[in-house]
């Protein structure tokens, strides 16, 4: 315990200096947000009828955590550990709190900490695979993931993460065998859906479609799959069904700049000009700093005889992105 708690202090002490000036509480605004304030007060006061019990700090370091209120997160945790200093998913919260302020190298220390502590504890050596990944320690994740699949042979986190480590060292077919690995154990993992739905979008093979249609159907608020999706076909010259999917994203989520754009630019290939011009100015009133959008919108302008209006928005894409290379070729045509 001496041994132990020093260090432990000094990484929480770097948070705590980090997390200076973070707001203690959130605004009360939300339903959400008014039944986590009533579980702080609900474990606020069970901590001070026991004082002891270090898993309602953990319980109320969590609860911080979902208001955003790091610093007191830190504060409950480290409590908690001086409490019981041998409780493994106390340090896997703690690295998650110096995740937080973007500090890897204390987060990842945290978790060796724990794991010497609970070296078989599965979601640890998931969560510090996860952070060699992001690291670019590939030796040491690959090396954690191996030691959790020796224990849990089918564990689909593991796949998913071996996956990614072989997509980072460009090792394709490694790969889409881990990534169908884990779907093959849990038909839900979404996130592996969609790493496959994105290889094989980017192949051209239509078996993407139904790694979007998986990861929709496991979470129908994902923008990424829906575009995924309509990329495909439009990437296929299959306009109508991408179009289609487009104006459905269009429908469900807030006005997508890249929908209106994507839209556009086929209506353009159609030569359907006006109605092209049209989908590219609701791409830019969608979001106002889009570069490309700009230039098409001034790209139908030239073609439908407007030439100041063209010249206007060759100059305005360039004011966003000033090596644009087709408005600058653009304003040379217009401009000689």
């Amino acid at each position: 315990m001496k041994k132990t708690l020093p260090i432990i202090y000094s990484i929480i002490l770097l948070l705590m200096i980090a997390c200076q000036g973070e707001t203690k509480q959130a605004p009360k605004a939300e339903a959400t947000e008014v039944e986590e304030v009533n579980i702080l007060e609900d474990l606020s006061t069970k901590i001070e009828k026991d004082t002891t019990d270090g898993s309602l700090y953990y319980q109320r370091a969590n609860a911080y955590l979902n208001e955003k209120d790091v610093s007191s997160a830190a504060d409950d945790i480290l409590k908690a550990m001086e409490l019981e200093p041998k409780n493994g998913k106390y340090y896997q919260l703690a690295s998650e709190i110096l995740l937080k302020i973007n500090d890897s190298e204390s987060a990842i220390n945290m978790l060796r900490r724990g794991l010497n502590i609970q070296p078989f504890n599965i979601p640890m050596r998931l969560e510090i695979a996860k952070l060699y990944l992001i690291t670019k320690d590939y030796k040491s994740c690959e090396k954690n993931l191996n030691t959790v699949l020796n224990f849990d042979d089918v564990n689909a986190e593991a796949y998913f993460y071996k996956g990614m480590l072989h997509k980072e060292q460009n090792e394709p077919e490694e790969m889409i065998e881990d990534f169908k690995q884990a779907v093959q154990f849990d038909p839900d993992n979404l996130e592996s859906h969609m790493q496959l739905g994105l290889h094989y979008a980017s192949q051209k093979n239509p078996l993407a479609v139904a790694h979007f249609d998986n990861v929709i159907r496991i979470d129908d608020t994902s923008l990424e799959a829906y575009y995924g999706k309509a990329l495909f076909y439009q990437s296929n010259d299959d306009y109508a069904t991408a179009k289609k999917i487009y104006k459905q994203i269009n429908a469900k989520f807030p006005p997508y700049y890249n929908s209106f754009y994507n839209i556009g630019w086929m209506l353009f290939q159609e030569d359907s000009t006006e109605l092209a011009q049209k989908h590219f100015n609701m791409s830019v009133k969608a979001a106002p700093s889009f570069a490309n959008g700009y230039h098409m919108r001034g790209l139908c302008e030239e073609v439908l005889g407007n030439i100041e209006k063209a010249i206007a928005d060759y100059e305005q894409c360039l004011i966003f992105n000033d090596k644009h290379e087709k408005a600058l070729d653009g304003l040379k045509r217009l401009k000689k």
